[in-house]
Protein backbone atom coordinates (compact mmCIF):
# COMPACT_ATOMS: atom_id res chain seq x y z
CA UNK A 1 0.00 0.00 0.00
CA UNK A 2 1.26 3.46 -0.85
CA UNK A 3 1.68 5.60 2.27
CA UNK A 4 -0.19 8.96 2.63
CA UNK A 5 3.06 10.95 2.47
CA UNK A 6 3.88 9.36 -0.87
CA UNK A 7 0.45 10.22 -2.17
CA UNK A 8 1.03 13.82 -1.07
CA UNK A 9 4.35 13.76 -2.91
CA UNK A 10 2.66 12.63 -6.10
CA UNK A 11 -0.01 15.32 -5.76
CA UNK A 12 2.66 17.92 -5.04
CA UNK A 13 4.56 16.90 -8.15
CA UNK A 14 1.61 17.62 -10.43
CA UNK A 15 0.60 20.79 -8.55
CA UNK A 16 4.11 22.24 -8.71
CA UNK A 17 4.38 21.37 -12.37
CA UNK A 18 1.13 23.16 -13.23
CA UNK A 19 2.41 26.51 -11.95
CA UNK A 20 5.37 26.49 -14.34
CA UNK A 21 5.39 27.73 -17.92
CA UNK A 22 8.03 27.82 -20.64
CA UNK A 23 9.72 27.59 -24.02
CA UNK A 24 13.42 26.90 -24.79
CA UNK A 25 15.63 27.46 -27.81
CA UNK A 26 18.91 27.99 -26.02
CA UNK A 27 21.43 25.22 -25.54
CA UNK A 28 21.33 22.01 -27.54
CA UNK A 29 23.44 19.54 -25.57
CA UNK A 30 23.20 16.63 -27.96
CA UNK A 31 26.64 15.87 -29.32
CA UNK A 32 29.37 18.37 -30.02
CA UNK A 33 30.17 21.87 -28.84
CA UNK A 34 28.49 23.21 -31.96
CA UNK A 35 25.27 21.55 -30.85
CA UNK A 36 25.65 22.83 -27.29
CA UNK A 37 25.88 26.40 -28.55
CA UNK A 38 23.25 26.05 -31.23
CA UNK A 39 25.90 26.28 -33.93
CA UNK A 40 25.55 22.83 -35.48
CA UNK A 41 24.49 22.08 -39.01
CA UNK A 42 20.81 22.34 -39.70
CA UNK A 43 18.95 19.13 -39.01
CA UNK A 44 16.56 17.94 -41.67
CA UNK A 45 13.39 17.21 -39.77
CA UNK A 46 10.52 15.46 -41.53
CA UNK A 47 7.38 17.54 -41.43
CA UNK A 48 4.71 16.08 -39.19
CA UNK A 49 2.23 15.39 -40.55
CA UNK A 50 3.32 15.27 -44.17
CA UNK A 51 1.13 17.49 -46.32
CA UNK A 52 1.42 16.70 -50.02
CA UNK A 53 0.58 19.78 -52.16
CA UNK A 54 -2.60 19.33 -54.17
CA UNK A 55 -2.10 20.54 -57.71
CA UNK A 56 -4.63 20.53 -60.50
CA UNK A 57 -3.81 17.95 -63.17
CA UNK A 58 -2.87 19.70 -66.39
CA UNK A 59 -2.41 16.58 -68.46
CA UNK A 60 -3.05 12.85 -68.60
CA UNK A 61 0.47 12.26 -67.22
CA UNK A 62 -0.26 14.46 -64.23
CA UNK A 63 -3.43 12.48 -63.59
CA UNK A 64 -1.45 9.23 -63.63
CA UNK A 65 1.30 10.58 -61.36
CA UNK A 66 -1.13 11.94 -58.77
CA UNK A 67 0.74 12.83 -55.56
CA UNK A 68 3.86 10.75 -56.27
CA UNK A 69 7.21 12.50 -55.86
CA UNK A 70 10.85 11.72 -55.10
CA UNK A 71 13.11 14.34 -53.52
CA UNK A 72 16.87 13.87 -53.15
CA UNK A 73 18.86 16.08 -50.79
CA UNK A 74 22.63 16.04 -50.33
CA UNK A 75 24.34 17.98 -47.55
CA UNK A 76 28.07 18.46 -46.97
CA UNK A 77 29.83 19.89 -43.94
CA UNK A 78 33.61 20.43 -43.92
CA UNK A 79 35.43 21.56 -40.78
CA UNK A 80 39.12 22.60 -40.78
CA UNK A 81 40.88 23.97 -37.73
CA UNK A 82 43.14 23.54 -34.71
CA UNK A 83 42.40 22.75 -31.05
CA UNK A 84 44.95 22.99 -28.19
CA UNK A 85 44.24 22.30 -24.52
CA UNK A 86 45.28 20.82 -21.17
CA UNK A 87 44.01 17.49 -19.88
CA UNK A 88 44.07 18.64 -16.25
CA UNK A 89 43.19 22.25 -16.92
CA UNK A 90 46.31 23.63 -15.21
CA UNK A 91 49.85 24.66 -16.14
CA UNK A 92 51.11 21.31 -14.84
CA UNK A 93 48.55 19.36 -16.84
CA UNK A 94 49.27 17.38 -19.97
CA UNK A 95 49.23 19.56 -23.07
CA UNK A 96 47.31 18.06 -25.97
CA UNK A 97 46.68 19.59 -29.37
CA UNK A 98 45.22 18.29 -32.59
CA UNK A 99 44.22 19.42 -36.05
CA UNK A 100 40.53 19.50 -36.87
CA UNK A 101 39.90 17.70 -40.14
CA UNK A 102 36.31 16.57 -40.42
CA UNK A 103 33.83 16.04 -43.21
CA UNK A 104 30.26 14.77 -43.15
CA UNK A 105 28.11 13.96 -46.15
CA UNK A 106 24.40 13.29 -45.76
CA UNK A 107 22.06 11.79 -48.34
CA UNK A 108 18.29 12.07 -47.88
CA UNK A 109 15.74 10.24 -50.01
CA UNK A 110 12.16 11.42 -49.48
CA UNK A 111 9.58 9.47 -51.48
CA UNK A 112 5.86 10.26 -51.39
CA UNK A 113 3.80 7.53 -53.01
CA UNK A 114 0.42 9.17 -52.41
CA UNK A 115 -1.34 11.42 -49.94
CA UNK A 116 -1.40 8.39 -47.61
CA UNK A 117 2.11 6.89 -47.84
CA UNK A 118 5.60 8.34 -47.51
CA UNK A 119 9.04 6.70 -47.15
CA UNK A 120 12.00 8.65 -45.73
CA UNK A 121 15.68 7.56 -45.59
CA UNK A 122 18.72 9.43 -44.30
CA UNK A 123 22.31 8.18 -44.65
CA UNK A 124 25.56 9.81 -43.56
CA UNK A 125 29.29 9.19 -43.93
CA UNK A 126 31.90 10.96 -41.81
CA UNK A 127 35.65 11.43 -42.31
CA UNK A 128 38.34 10.76 -41.18
CA UNK A 129 36.96 7.37 -40.08
CA UNK A 130 34.80 7.03 -43.22
CA UNK A 131 32.13 5.06 -41.39
CA UNK A 132 28.66 5.03 -42.85
CA UNK A 133 25.51 5.30 -40.77
CA UNK A 134 21.84 4.81 -41.42
CA UNK A 135 20.48 7.72 -39.40
CA UNK A 136 16.80 7.33 -40.20
CA UNK A 137 14.59 5.04 -42.25
CA UNK A 138 10.86 5.03 -41.71
CA UNK A 139 7.49 4.93 -43.41
CA UNK A 140 4.49 7.18 -42.70
CA UNK A 141 0.98 5.97 -43.41
CA UNK A 142 -2.08 8.25 -43.25
CA UNK A 143 -5.24 6.13 -43.60
CA UNK A 144 -7.34 9.12 -42.48
CA UNK A 145 -6.96 12.74 -41.47
CA UNK A 146 -7.20 11.89 -37.77
CA UNK A 147 -4.38 9.32 -37.50
CA UNK A 148 -0.78 8.76 -38.65
CA UNK A 149 1.25 5.54 -38.35
CA UNK A 150 5.05 5.61 -38.41
CA UNK A 151 7.40 2.61 -38.28
CA UNK A 152 11.16 2.19 -38.59
CA UNK A 153 14.15 4.09 -37.24
CA UNK A 154 13.46 7.76 -36.63
CA UNK A 155 14.43 10.60 -34.33
CA UNK A 156 12.12 11.00 -31.34
CA UNK A 157 12.85 13.69 -28.75
CA UNK A 158 10.64 14.52 -25.78
CA UNK A 159 10.79 17.45 -23.38
CA UNK A 160 11.31 21.19 -23.59
CA UNK A 161 14.69 21.94 -22.01
CA UNK A 162 17.83 21.84 -24.12
CA UNK A 163 20.07 22.38 -21.09
CA UNK A 164 19.04 19.47 -18.88
CA UNK A 165 17.09 16.85 -20.81
CA UNK A 166 15.65 15.01 -17.82
CA UNK A 167 12.22 14.79 -19.47
CA UNK A 168 13.53 13.23 -22.69
CA UNK A 169 12.25 9.88 -21.44
CA UNK A 170 12.77 7.94 -24.66
CA UNK A 171 16.53 8.68 -24.54
CA UNK A 172 17.13 7.32 -21.01
CA UNK A 173 19.37 4.26 -20.62
CA UNK A 174 19.84 1.78 -17.74
CA UNK A 175 22.97 2.20 -15.63
CA UNK A 176 24.44 -1.08 -16.89
CA UNK A 177 23.36 -0.56 -20.50
CA UNK A 178 25.85 -1.67 -23.15
CA UNK A 179 25.67 -2.46 -26.81
CA UNK A 180 24.21 -0.71 -29.80
CA UNK A 181 21.85 2.24 -29.58
CA UNK A 182 20.18 1.77 -32.97
CA UNK A 183 16.43 1.91 -32.58
CA UNK A 184 13.32 0.25 -33.92
CA UNK A 185 10.12 2.12 -33.16
CA UNK A 186 6.41 2.25 -33.91
CA UNK A 187 4.32 5.36 -33.37
CA UNK A 188 0.65 6.23 -33.68
CA UNK A 189 -0.14 9.97 -33.79
CA UNK A 190 -3.61 11.46 -33.44
CA UNK A 191 -3.80 15.18 -34.32
CA UNK A 192 -5.96 17.11 -31.85
CA UNK A 193 -6.65 20.62 -33.17
CA UNK A 194 -3.38 22.42 -32.36
CA UNK A 195 -2.17 19.52 -30.20
CA UNK A 196 -1.83 15.76 -30.49
CA UNK A 197 -1.90 12.37 -28.75
CA UNK A 198 1.03 10.04 -29.39
CA UNK A 199 1.55 6.37 -28.51
CA UNK A 200 5.07 4.97 -28.95
CA UNK A 201 6.82 1.59 -28.78
CA UNK A 202 10.64 1.81 -28.93
CA UNK A 203 13.54 -0.61 -28.50
CA UNK A 204 17.32 -0.20 -28.74
CA UNK A 205 19.72 -2.74 -30.15
CA UNK A 206 21.47 -3.05 -26.78
CA UNK A 207 18.35 -4.68 -25.30
CA UNK A 208 18.05 -7.39 -27.95
CA UNK A 209 18.84 -10.97 -27.04
CA UNK A 210 18.42 -11.81 -30.71
CA UNK A 211 20.89 -9.55 -32.51
CA UNK A 212 18.62 -9.27 -35.55
CA UNK A 213 15.22 -8.59 -34.02
CA UNK A 214 13.72 -7.50 -30.68
CA UNK A 215 11.21 -9.44 -28.60
CA UNK A 216 8.00 -7.83 -27.37
CA UNK A 217 9.28 -7.47 -23.79
CA UNK A 218 12.38 -5.63 -25.08
CA UNK A 219 10.29 -2.64 -26.13
CA UNK A 220 9.59 0.42 -24.04
CA UNK A 221 6.08 1.87 -24.13
CA UNK A 222 5.22 5.54 -24.02
CA UNK A 223 2.29 7.92 -24.22
CA UNK A 224 2.45 11.68 -24.79
CA UNK A 225 -0.59 13.98 -24.68
CA UNK A 226 -0.48 17.59 -25.89
CA UNK A 227 -3.99 19.05 -25.45
CA UNK A 228 -4.99 22.19 -27.40
CA UNK A 229 -4.83 24.66 -24.49
CA UNK A 230 -5.18 28.30 -25.61
CA UNK A 231 -1.99 30.40 -25.36
CA UNK A 232 -0.16 27.62 -23.52
CA UNK A 233 1.75 24.51 -24.57
CA UNK A 234 0.97 21.74 -22.08
CA UNK A 235 2.34 18.20 -22.45
CA UNK A 236 1.97 15.15 -20.22
CA UNK A 237 4.09 12.05 -20.91
CA UNK A 238 4.64 8.53 -19.61
CA UNK A 239 7.34 5.98 -20.49
CA UNK A 240 8.03 2.48 -19.12
CA UNK A 241 10.59 -0.22 -19.91
CA UNK A 242 11.18 -3.39 -17.93
CA UNK A 243 14.91 -2.57 -17.54
CA UNK A 244 14.32 0.95 -16.21
CA UNK A 245 12.33 2.99 -13.75
CA UNK A 246 8.92 4.15 -14.92
CA UNK A 247 8.67 7.90 -15.43
CA UNK A 248 5.92 10.48 -15.83
CA UNK A 249 6.41 14.12 -16.81
CA UNK A 250 4.40 17.30 -17.12
CA UNK A 251 5.77 20.18 -19.22
CA UNK A 252 4.44 23.68 -19.80
CA UNK A 253 5.72 26.60 -21.83
CA UNK A 254 4.34 30.07 -22.31
CA UNK A 255 5.23 33.62 -23.29
CA UNK A 256 4.75 36.00 -20.36
CA UNK A 257 4.42 39.79 -20.50
CA UNK A 258 4.73 39.67 -24.27
CA UNK A 259 8.48 38.94 -24.42
CA UNK A 260 9.58 36.54 -21.66
CA UNK A 261 9.79 32.97 -22.94
CA UNK A 262 9.41 30.65 -19.96
CA UNK A 263 9.11 26.92 -19.44
CA UNK A 264 8.87 24.39 -16.63
CA UNK A 265 8.93 20.61 -16.40
CA UNK A 266 8.14 18.22 -13.59
CA UNK A 267 9.13 14.55 -13.41
CA UNK A 268 8.27 11.62 -11.16
CA UNK A 269 10.22 8.35 -11.35
CA UNK A 270 8.98 5.08 -9.84
CA UNK A 271 11.55 2.38 -9.05
CA UNK A 272 11.18 -0.70 -11.24
CA UNK A 273 11.32 -2.81 -8.06
CA UNK A 274 7.76 -1.68 -7.33
CA UNK A 275 6.54 -3.47 -10.45
CA UNK A 276 8.70 -6.61 -10.39
CA UNK A 277 7.82 -7.34 -6.76
CA UNK A 278 11.36 -7.02 -5.37
CA UNK A 279 10.69 -3.90 -3.29
CA UNK A 280 10.12 -4.38 0.45
CA UNK A 281 8.89 -1.19 2.09
CA UNK A 282 9.32 -2.72 5.56
CA UNK A 283 13.08 -3.08 4.99
CA UNK A 284 14.79 -0.11 6.66
CA UNK A 285 17.68 -0.14 4.21
CA UNK A 286 15.37 0.29 1.22
CA UNK A 287 15.52 3.70 -0.47
CA UNK A 288 12.31 5.57 -1.21
CA UNK A 289 11.07 4.20 -4.55
CA UNK A 290 9.86 7.62 -5.75
CA UNK A 291 12.11 10.38 -7.09
CA UNK A 292 11.16 13.84 -8.30
CA UNK A 293 12.71 16.50 -10.52
CA UNK A 294 11.60 20.01 -11.38
CA UNK A 295 13.07 22.72 -13.59
CA UNK A 296 12.29 26.33 -14.49
CA UNK A 297 13.82 28.21 -17.41
CA UNK A 298 13.50 31.63 -18.99
CA UNK A 299 15.05 33.62 -21.80
CA UNK A 300 14.45 36.96 -23.49
CA UNK A 301 15.70 38.94 -26.47
CA UNK A 302 16.75 42.59 -26.06
CA UNK A 303 17.72 45.45 -28.41
CA UNK A 304 15.77 44.28 -31.46
CA UNK A 305 16.80 40.64 -30.91
CA UNK A 306 20.51 41.43 -30.89
CA UNK A 307 21.04 40.30 -27.28
CA UNK A 308 19.67 37.03 -25.90
CA UNK A 309 19.93 36.18 -22.20
CA UNK A 310 18.74 32.92 -20.72
CA UNK A 311 18.97 30.71 -17.68
CA UNK A 312 17.58 27.54 -16.20
CA UNK A 313 17.45 25.90 -12.77
CA UNK A 314 16.90 22.17 -12.26
CA UNK A 315 16.51 20.19 -9.09
CA UNK A 316 17.08 16.54 -9.94
CA UNK A 317 16.14 14.05 -7.23
CA UNK A 318 17.14 11.03 -9.30
CA UNK A 319 20.42 9.19 -8.76
CA UNK A 320 20.22 6.43 -11.36
CA UNK A 321 19.77 6.07 -15.13
CA UNK A 322 21.24 9.51 -15.73
CA UNK A 323 22.77 8.89 -19.16
CA UNK A 324 20.92 9.78 -22.35
CA UNK A 325 21.41 7.93 -25.61
CA UNK A 326 20.80 11.10 -27.62
CA UNK A 327 24.16 12.77 -26.94
CA UNK A 328 27.83 12.04 -26.51
CA UNK A 329 28.11 13.95 -23.22
CA UNK A 330 24.50 14.61 -22.30
CA UNK A 331 24.61 13.37 -18.70
CA UNK A 332 22.29 14.39 -15.88
CA UNK A 333 23.54 15.12 -12.37
CA UNK A 334 21.79 14.70 -9.02
CA UNK A 335 20.90 17.76 -6.96
CA UNK A 336 20.84 21.47 -7.87
CA UNK A 337 21.82 22.43 -11.42
CA UNK A 338 22.17 25.85 -13.07
CA UNK A 339 22.65 26.83 -16.72
CA UNK A 340 23.28 30.37 -18.06
CA UNK A 341 23.62 31.64 -21.60
CA UNK A 342 24.26 34.97 -23.33
CA UNK A 343 24.57 35.81 -27.03
CA UNK A 344 25.09 39.08 -28.91
CA UNK A 345 24.46 39.32 -32.68
CA UNK A 346 25.68 42.22 -34.79
CA UNK A 347 25.55 41.98 -38.60
CA UNK A 348 27.68 38.93 -39.53
CA UNK A 349 29.17 38.53 -36.05
CA UNK A 350 27.97 36.57 -33.05
CA UNK A 351 29.57 36.55 -29.58
CA UNK A 352 28.40 34.14 -26.89
CA UNK A 353 29.17 32.72 -23.46
CA UNK A 354 27.74 29.72 -21.65
CA UNK A 355 27.97 27.96 -18.32
CA UNK A 356 26.61 25.02 -16.34
CA UNK A 357 27.08 24.07 -12.69
CA UNK A 358 26.04 21.23 -10.38
CA UNK A 359 26.44 21.87 -6.65
CA UNK A 360 26.12 18.25 -5.50
CA UNK A 361 29.28 17.15 -7.31
CA UNK A 362 30.79 20.66 -7.42
CA UNK A 363 31.31 20.37 -11.15
CA UNK A 364 30.72 22.79 -13.99
CA UNK A 365 31.80 24.18 -17.33
CA UNK A 366 32.08 27.73 -18.70
CA UNK A 367 33.24 29.08 -22.02
CA UNK A 368 33.19 32.00 -24.50
CA UNK A 369 33.15 32.04 -28.29
CA UNK A 370 32.75 34.09 -31.43
CA UNK A 371 31.39 33.33 -34.91
CA UNK A 372 31.91 35.26 -38.11
CA UNK A 373 29.47 34.40 -40.91
CA UNK A 374 31.45 35.84 -43.80
CA UNK A 375 29.43 34.09 -46.53
CA UNK A 376 26.25 32.10 -46.98
CA UNK A 377 28.21 28.85 -47.08
CA UNK A 378 31.01 29.44 -44.55
CA UNK A 379 31.73 30.70 -41.06
CA UNK A 380 34.83 31.12 -38.90
CA UNK A 381 34.55 30.03 -35.27
CA UNK A 382 36.80 30.52 -32.25
CA UNK A 383 36.18 29.69 -28.61
CA UNK A 384 36.92 27.36 -25.76
CA UNK A 385 35.86 26.04 -22.42
CA UNK A 386 37.01 25.30 -18.87
CA UNK A 387 35.49 22.33 -17.03
CA UNK A 388 36.13 21.33 -13.43
CA UNK A 389 35.13 18.59 -11.00
CA UNK A 390 36.35 16.53 -8.07
CA UNK A 391 37.90 13.08 -7.74
CA UNK A 392 34.98 11.92 -5.59
CA UNK A 393 32.76 11.01 -8.55
CA UNK A 394 33.29 8.78 -11.54
CA UNK A 395 31.77 11.20 -14.02
CA UNK A 396 31.48 14.98 -14.07
CA UNK A 397 31.94 17.86 -16.51
CA UNK A 398 35.73 17.49 -16.27
CA UNK A 399 35.43 13.91 -17.54
CA UNK A 400 32.55 14.36 -19.97
CA UNK A 401 32.18 17.61 -21.88
CA UNK A 402 31.73 18.85 -25.48
CA UNK A 403 35.47 18.68 -26.20
CA UNK A 404 36.30 15.63 -28.36
CA UNK A 405 39.18 14.77 -26.01
CA UNK A 406 37.29 15.61 -22.77
CA UNK A 407 40.03 18.02 -21.69
CA UNK A 408 39.39 20.30 -18.76
CA UNK A 409 40.77 23.34 -20.58
CA UNK A 410 40.40 23.57 -24.36
CA UNK A 411 40.39 26.08 -27.19
CA UNK A 412 39.52 25.86 -30.86
CA UNK A 413 39.57 27.86 -34.08
CA UNK A 414 37.94 26.39 -37.14
CA UNK A 415 36.50 27.10 -40.56
CA UNK A 416 33.14 25.49 -41.27
CA UNK A 417 31.87 25.16 -44.84
CA UNK A 418 28.36 23.94 -45.58
CA UNK A 419 26.93 22.94 -48.92
CA UNK A 420 23.62 21.47 -50.02
CA UNK A 421 21.90 20.27 -53.17
CA UNK A 422 18.26 19.34 -53.66
CA UNK A 423 16.46 17.92 -56.64
CA UNK A 424 12.96 16.65 -57.26
CA UNK A 425 13.52 13.77 -59.65
CA UNK A 426 9.93 12.73 -60.08
CA UNK A 427 7.95 14.54 -61.21
CA UNK A 428 10.82 16.61 -62.65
Amino acid sequence: MIKPMRLMGVAGFFLASFILWGESDLLDAEGSLDDLLGLGDETVEPVEPVETPKQEAASVIDDLIGHKSLDIRIKTKITLGYTPGFEDGTDTGTFEDSPILEMKNTLILDYVDSDKLRVYQKYSVEAPDFEGELDEMFADYYPADFVNFRAGRFTETWGESKNFRHTNLVAREPDDFSGGTDTLAFRVLFPWKTGSIEALALSREGYWEDEDYPAMDEFGWGLRINPPVPNTDLTAAFYAHREMNTRMTLSLKKTLFGSWETYGEGLMAIDKAIFDGSYDEDEETEDDPYDFALNLGVYRDFFANRLTLGGEYLYNGEESEMTLAAGTWDILYHGHNLALYAKWKQNDWEVYSYGRYNSYEDTGIIGPGVNWYFSDEAKLQAGGGYAWGTDSYDDDYADSNPDDFDRELFFFVQLVINGSWEKTLWPG
